[in-house]
């Protein structure tokens, strides 16, 4: 079984240049733009999204994240890092430890 990734706190978060971000009536959406696939995202997804235009300590993420919702730490962590690393697998965002 392959050992899984993990995103380290003081590793920074971007959004790639391969992404187009839109916010549509009922959701968000992000267009992969090499790809021509678009990605269906949450509320706390567009958050994230908008939080990582700019490079930010995972860490620093899940602080805002914490202040904008009701969650507790480790859960927001394990979510945000899930939802992270699937960008990465799709090109959207990038890591720099």
């Amino acid at each position: 079984m392959a050992e899984r990734r993990q995103i380290g706190p003081g590793t920074l978060v971007k959004a790639s240049e391969q992404g187009l971000f839109s916010e549509l009536g009922e959701g968000s959406v992000i267009m992969h733009l090499h790809e021509g696939v678009y990605y269906g995202i949450s509320d706390v997804g567009t958050s994230i999204w908008k939080s990582i235009q700019e490079p930010i300590p995972f860490s620093d993420l899940i602080d805002r994240l914490l202040e904008e919702y009701e969650v507790e730490r480790r859960p927001c962590e394990e979510d945000a890092e899930s939802f992270l690393l699937g960008l990465e697998e799709k090109g959207l965002v990038t890591f720099d430890a």
